[in-house]
Order: C-alpha cells, then structure tokens, then sequence
C-alpha cells in the first residue's frame, strides 16, 4: 500500500483548505476573542496557503475544491491589499522633512551595538529603541550621544525600556502607564515643538491576561492622541504595537484616533520575527494624524534582533515659521496610575 496515496493525498488537502478556511472566518468574526485573535495576525499566510490549495485541486482536476479556495482567497485578500491604496494628504509645499526610526532591539539580542550604530547610520532625527536590557544600555547610550543630544525614556531600567534619542530639540518626555495591571509597560509622549510623538510598546498578547492589557493600552491610546490633536499639532504613534493591521483591536485604533497607517500605499512591510520568515508580519508600525504627509517608508535590518528596525521619512507643516528652540535637557514628568 502506498504511503500517499491519491486517496490519502485528496483527503489531506480537504482537511488542510478547511482548517484555513476556518482560521479565516474564526479570526474574522471572533477576533476580539483572545485565542481567535492569535489566528488573525497569519491572514496573509492562511491567503497564500489557499491559494497553493487551489493550484494543487486544479491539479487534481477537481473544479469544486479550486473554486471554494479562491474563493475565500478573495474574499479575505481586500483586506490585505487595501493597504496599497493611496490616501489624501497635505500639500507637499514647504514641508518640513522629519526622519523617524523605531527598533525594538529584543530583550534577548546579545549585542546592542549593531543595533545602535545601524539606528546612528541612518541619520534619522528621531530614533526610537526597545527592550534594551540593563547591561546594554551604556553602549548603546555612548554610541548615540554622539549624534542625538536630546534623550527620554520611560523610566524603565530593565527589558520594558523606551528611549527617544533625538537631533530635535523637545519640551517635554510624560509617561504614561495606560493600565492598571503591573506587567503593563509605560507608553512614553514626547513633545516637540510643531508636533508629538507617542512611542509606544504595547503588551505581546501570548495570554488572556496579556491580551487584556494590550487592548487596554490600545484603547486609552487613542484617547491620548486625540487629547495631542486638539493642540492643533501633528501627532505620530510609534513602536512595537504587538499587533498587525487585521486585528479589530488596530482597526478601532485608526478609527477612533483618527490615525492614519504609514504603510498606505506602500505595501505589507512585515517586521517580526526576523528568524523565521514564513511567519512574518507587521507589527511595528508607525501611525500619523492626517495632517502629516508620509514621504517615504521602509523597514531595515534585524541588527540582531527578532524585529526588523523601521524607517520613515514624513513631511510637517511648520507652525508660525518657527524654530527649536528648546533646551538640551527635557523635563519628565510621571503620570497615570500608581
């Protein structure tokens, strides 16, 4: 008896198109359900499966299975491609070009250093870093002084670390603890003179609890970004978002913030994990008010991390022709729950 069989072979293939199909509805309907939320960050790999499923039914000579593949390859691929569609923006006149780069350097990356000086080489203004552990931080610190005088944390000293190094001189670094639960980690709002920066580090969702928290972080975040836009300057969100562009939890974030994907028109740009690529999607991302123009956006090398760092180029209006005139030293101020 053969090993596999046609028979066994038609059957493999049915289970297999009917457990992505599943996954698909599954994570699409019930998506703001912890374990079904897990299912929908994969869409796009769950896509090209059933795609590969419909070559393999055509193959076979069964029109039906093909049929029903495509199908739902289709019907779930609008959300995916959506992102390639163009948005409106300001005019393009006499903006101010600001380069931002966000790296979560990985709690587990033995050596900074590459990590540092990658983010020092890409003569970015802005430069945002995670998950530096405690004995990593002094390199890196000594290696982008140099370049960026201006510096902010969230004053965390251990792996939920977030550090703003900046050319740009700001006003003032708040942190913000966006729940009440313990493991949660401090968001960090950085302002600047003609707009604000949120960089964010939301909580990976590998448990209910976890899961909780993240979409806690999320939902009073965008009520900060709305509390920043009423000051009627630009507003960017930064960071590692622990979440793609499919979960309804990302989704109700543009909408209710008013935010805007930088990788609208640009493409998928997956950034984790850099070491197993048939896995690879968008988490880190970075997020603009409408009155922000998004230039150019690309993601870079790991640098020993499980994320890839990302880099992108917008465009400000300047607020009454003004400058930065700011001192070196920001002021940090705490706030949130205790």
């Amino acid at each position: 008896m053969k090993l596999f069989s046609k028979k066994k072979l038609r059957r493999a293939l049915n289970l297999f198109t009917a457990v992505a199909i599943i996954l698909l509805i599954v994570g699409d309907i019930f998506g703001d359900v912890w374990l079904c939320n897990l299912a929908i960050h994969f869409k796009f790999q769950l896509i090209i499966l059933l795609s590969f499923f419909a070559i393999c039914f055509v193959i076979q000579k069964r029109a039906l299975g093909a049929g029903i593949s495509l199908f739902f390859a289709i019907i779930f691929s609008f959300d995916i491609f959506s992102v390639y569609e163009n948005r409106s923006v300001v005019s393009a006149n006499d903006l101010k070009k600001i380069t931002l780069y966000s790296h979560n350097a990985d709690m587990f990356n033995t050596n900074y250093i590459p990590a540092a000086s990658a983010a020092a080489l890409s003569k970015a203004d802005v430069v945002i870093l995670m998950e530096i552990v405690p004995n990593g931080i002094m390199p890196v610190t000594t290696r982008l002084s140099e370049i960026y005088p201006w510096h902010a944390s969230n004053g965390r000293t251990d792996a939920k670390c977030i550090h703003v190094w900046s050319k740009i001189p700001f006003d003032t670094a708040i942190v913000l603890n966006l729940s009440t639960d313990p493991i949660q980690i401090p968001l960090l709002l950085v302002r600047f003179k003609d707009w604000s920066l949120l960089a964010v580090h939301t909580m990976s969702p590998v448990s209910e609890r976890r899961f909780n928290v993240r979409n806690e972080q999320v939902t009073k975040l965008a009520k900060i970004t709305n509390i920043e836009s009423l000051t009627g300057k630009p507003v960017i969100v930064a960071g590692d978002f622990n979440m793609s562009p499919y979960d309804p939890y990302f989704k109700t974030l543009l909408k209710n913030a008013g935010l805007w994907d930088s990788r609208r028109a640009v493409g998928i740009q997956p950034s984790w994990p850099s070491i197993f690529f048939p896995f690879f999607i968008p988490i880190d991302h970075i997020l603009v008010t409408p009155d922000v123009n998004v230039i150019e956006r690309k993601v870079l090398g790991a640098y020993g991390s499980d994320h890839y760092a990302v880099e992108c180029k917008i465009g400000l209006k300047p607020q009454n022709n003004s400058l930065y005139f700011y001192e070196k030293h920001a002021t940090v101020n705490f706030y949130g729950y205790k």
